[in-house]
């Protein structure tokens, strides 16, 4: 599927994926800096992922790990520098949560330390008092 807005496009076609483009920003946000390029490509395959572009050059990127029905973790959702504050980051997330496969589903989770405001304007709100982490192998 694709979604057009002011010159603007996101695509849920993981084959326009710019890998290289994706594995290199991703490894400057705090989230992402340890995982290796491998990692990063293979996630890919295992995830619906939403490529934000501005022509035919991406800028943005966001990915959701689901099983199609019961639960999504929606992560690794990043804009390009040159392109924040524009409303972008707003549209991708709106965008992603409207998917179909995604908005069916009954359980959201997410992560962020620094983008609280954005996730909240979607009705998500901290619930730590119900999950539990498991961190290693």
């Amino acid at each position: 599927m694709e979604w057009q807005k002011s010159g603007f496009t996101i695509s849920d076609n993981s084959d326009k994926l710019n890998v290289d483009w994706v594995v290199s920003s991703l490894r400057q946000t705090y989230w992402g800096c340890n995982r290796s390029e491998e990692v990063i490509a293979s996630s890919f395959h295992k995830s619906l992922c939403f490529g934000l572009y501005c022509g035919e050059h991406q800028i943005g990127f966001a990915r959701v790990v689901t099983d199609d029905y019961t639960f999504a973790w929606i992560c690794d959702v990043f804009i390009d520098e040159k392109y924040r504050s524009q409303g972008l980051g707003t549209w991708l997330v709106a965008t992603v949560l409207e998917h179909p496969v995604v908005k069916r589903i009954g359980v959201k989770l997410l992560g962020t330390q620094d983008a609280h405001g954005l996730y909240e304007k979607f009705g998500f709100a901290p619930a730590m008092e119900r999950f539990m982490v498991k961190r290693g192998t």
